[in-house]
């Protein structure tokens, strides 16, 4: 399992604790999630873990699929790549075009 059960000072409940991956830890704003589970019986509170730190697990992927993100270098690259041979084909379609209308000017 992901999470660990642990017991805060202060408290006679159990906690899960589940780790914020590194690369996560930016758009979540923490190192590790606490989650009270709510009970002071330490079979109970194994059984309830596991929906506990899926619920969590879930929580950081929905939170990363909504935070913004930067482009990597190669898809900007290929943005940059696709705009490039849009203005070349344009550009070409327009000098076919002047070519054409010169040469019926000229007949």
């Amino acid at each position: 399992m992901t999470g660990c059960l642990h017991k805060r000072g202060g408290s006679d409940n159990w906690y899960v604790r589940v780790h914020v991956p590194s690369e996560s830890q930016a758009i979540i704003g923490k190192k590790e999630i606490w989650r009270s589970l709510g009970t002071a019986d330490r079979r109970l509170a194994q059984k309830l873990a596991p929906a506990c730190v899926a619920e969590i697990l879930q929580e950081i992927e929905l939170a990363l699929l909504k935070a913004p993100r930067t482009a990597t270098l190669g898809e900007l690259e290929n943005v940059v790549r696709r705009f490039y041979e849009g203005e070349v084909a344009s550009d070409a379609e327009e000098r076919t075009y002047d070519i054409e209308s010169v040469r019926e000017r000229l007949h």
